[in-house]
């Protein structure tokens, strides 16, 4: 759920959106333009990630869910908890999972069966 805001951005008031998203970014996205203005991470230790490209992808990085390049685990950088705007303090409050997932590709043992749950991977 976005938070809107009016914010002095790169020197100039804009119009924005501010979103938090389980990959542990945090986004804020011009609302008249639909541009997006900055990402940065708001979890530590989640690094498989370099950045947020211009397409506001994430650029991934190789060999992810290794202990070196660990992702946010299966409940994500935050949840459902919404974030909050204080525009006094010109703060947002952001619910973080402070986590480090690392996963193990698991190969199916066929046969597979339709609408039957299928593991491929398993949290380490």
């Amino acid at each position: 759920m976005p938070v809107q805001a009016d914010l002095k951005i790169g020197g100039q008031t804009r119009k924005s959106d501010h979103g938090r998203n389980r990959n542990g970014f945090f986004y804020t996205l011009d609302r008249e333009s639909g541009k997006l203005l900055v990402a940065k991470t708001f979890i530590d230790g989640s690094n498989w990630a370099k950045e947020i490209g211009a397409d506001g992808r994430p650029i991934v990085l190789d060999n992810i869910g290794s202990p070196e390049k660990c992702l946010p685990d299966n409940h994500g950088g935050t949840n459902f908890q919404p974030p909050t705007f204080d525009p006094d303090l010109g703060l947002f409050f952001v619910t973080a999972h402070e986590t480090c997932a690392v996963w193990e590709a698991i190969k199916p043992t066929p046969p597979i069966g339709l609408g039957v749950r299928v593991r491929v991977g398993v949290e380490v």
